[in-house]
């Protein structure tokens, strides 16, 4: 029996990469996953298929976790799953450069900050009323800060 049978999961940044190897577990072990993609519509659409082909349940909707708008709108996309059991918050970008050379776009940096944490809590705070008692939420990054933040630093 699968682990995640009638177990229904939400991911973020779930079409390549991390989000997407997290999309592919939770739908083998049973659950209904419906991930967010911003730009890569035809990996998203790939994926989707490569596992309804296997008889697998997930659907793919476009939404940019740095906007809460359009995170209320997948929640109403996906509302024929009306409990989730499991968010995982996978989205993130990373911008490099140094932040004393014109090397690195503001706006970009801006952009990563709104994704990787506000975005965050934009997706919990609006995932906690659909979320089933017991539910989980995972948040993960990757080694990606840690370059970042020697990236950022200002140099003398």
């Amino acid at each position: 029996m699968s682990k995640l049978k009638n177990k229904i999961a939400f991911v973020t940044g779930g079409s390549r990469g991390i989000g997407a190897a997290i999309v592919r577990s939770l739908a083998k072990e049973g659950a209904s996953v419906i991930f967010t993609y911003v730009n890569s519509s035809v990996k998203a659409e790939s994926l989707v298929n490569e596992l309804k082909d296997q008889g697998l349940s997930v659907k793919a909707i476009k939404a940019d976790t740095s906007r809460p708008d359009e995170i209320n709108a997948a929640i109403t996309t996906a509302a024929e799953f009306t409990k989730i059991d499991i968010l995982v918050n996978s989205a993130g970008l990373f911008i490099t450069g140094s932040v004393n050379d014109d090397d690195i776009d503001l706006d970009a940096l801006r952009k990563q900050w709104d994704v990787n944490v506000f975005g965050i809590a934009h997706t919990v705070r609006a995932f906690l009323p659909k979320m089933n008692d017991g539910g989980r939420i995972i948040t993960i990054g990757s080694t990606g800060a840690v370059t970042m933040r020697s990236t950022l630093q200002v140099r003398l």
